[in-house]
């Protein structure tokens, strides 16, 4: 199990990117295509980016690369 630091600012806002992935069969052929879209999250008091990540289905890396966060807060 990963930890994590509780300390996440609150009232910062987190930027959370999905991927979503998007099949199509034509014929035999598949094509795979991933498309990125971005969301924003309000940090409440007692937030983690733990929970955070599990919430929106996004991993904690995800969320520190998106907003610039370094690994060890």
């Amino acid at each position: 199990m990963e930890r994590f630091n509780n300390d996440t600012p609150c009232g910062k806002k987190l930027f959370l990117r999905f991927i979503t992935a998007v099949f199509m069969v034509f014929f035999l052929f598949i094509s795979f295509t991933l498309t990125a879209s971005a969301a924003t999250y309000v940090v409440k008091k007692g937030d983690t980016l733990y929970w955070i990540s599990r919430h929106y289905s996004v991993s904690v890396k995800n969320i520190q690369q998106a907003n610039g966060l370094k690994n060890d807060l």
